[in-house]
């Protein structure tokens, strides 16, 4: 069971107050009110680990997440090094997140205090405080946005998709509905959420040569292509092309941050566009669907971080 050393006896410990301060200094807490935050410290607790202990072993399942207040981690999976962590990182989520029944391997390699948080306390955190999910969401959406910037044009998460010959009819509610069930990171979401979230959608069409955005420009919502293919170039002379089935602009948009490609439309184009604080309701008012995309989301991060070892964030 993690962790692999003993937890702090209580006449060394930082103390509730001080484990709340601790974790008020982690994104996904500062935002909580007080009352709230203290609830989640007072099931946290504290270990300390000397140079060489075992935080995580590989072969096991992770059972609580890792707030590291002081000190260095090293982590690695199948033999590859994933990253070094310090204070103010959090381990230990992404593979519960993404419901792994074996996790990564993490040693101190600085003498190290964390503060450690059950997965069945994050869990519920998740469900009574929606502000935590999506501050997960951006987290995640950040740090696969870091890394398929490294990787150039093979950076792009695509489809594979055939080009349609004709466009669509105009879709109504149930089309809408059976078009969003194909997209990738709503697969297996309840049909309440779907039809929820397809009253919000807008069917759109765009002539060749439309421009959908220019790199920098504000990230507001993304496309679900239906027919048609969107070019996209960044600056750095990454590019690629979407057809039908791909999703585009999702990642900046989760990550409200600024378009890092341009967007143009190649031939005629029908596509699904959801704005960002649409996907947000829905998500609010349906904790299974937002919970979906979390772990497609950690699992893909997972998958990158054993392709290039870059940090987790």
């Amino acid at each position: 069971m993690s962790p692999r050393v003993a937890d702090v006896p209580a006449s060394l410990t930082i103390g509730r107050t001080d484990r709340l301060i601790a974790l008020r200094q982690f994104p996904a807490f500062a935002t909580l009110a007080p009352e709230d935050a203290q609830a989640i410290a007072d099931h946290a607790r504290e270990t300390r680990l000397s140079v060489g202990d075992v935080l995580y072993r590989e072969d096991e399942p992770i059972e609580d997440v890792a707030f590291i207040v002081r000190g260095k981690i090293r982590t690695q999976r199948h033999g590859k090094v994933l990253g070094t962590y310090g204070e103010r990182t959090v381990l230990g989520s992404l593979p519960i997140l993404a419901e792994l029944t074996d996790g990564y391997g993490a040693v101190a390699i600085e003498p190290t205090t964390a503060i450690l948080l059950p997965a069945e306390e994050m869990y519920e955190v998740f469900e009574d405080h929606f502000v935590v999910v999506r501050t997960a969401l951006q987290g995640l959406a950040e740090g696969l946005l870091t890394i398929r910037r490294t990787m150039g044009s093979g950076g792009f998460e695509r489809s594979t998709w055939e080009p349609t010959r004709e466009p669509p009819p105009p879709l109504d509610l149930v089309g809408r509905i059976a078009q969003l069930r194909d997209a990738m990171p709503f697969a297996g979401a309840r049909l309440e959420a779907l039809a929820d979230l397809a009253r919000d959608v807008r069917e759109t069409r765009l002539d060749a040569g439309v421009q959908l955005w220019s790199e920098g420009d504000l990230s507001d919502g993304w496309y679900f292509l239906l027919h048609g293919e969107v070019e996209v170039e960044s600056s750095s002379g990454m590019s690629t092309t979407f057809g039908p089935g791909d999703v585009v602009g999702s990642l900046g948009t989760l990550a409200n941050a600024p378009r890092w490609y341009s967007a143009r439309a190649a031939s005629p184009v029908v596509a699904l566009r959801t704005d960002a604080e649409a996907l947000f309701d829905v998500m609010e008012d349906h904790f299974d669907f937002a919970m979906a995309l979390v772990r497609s989301m950690a699992r893909g991060f997972m998958t990158l971080l054993e392709q290039t070892g870059l940090p987790e964030g």
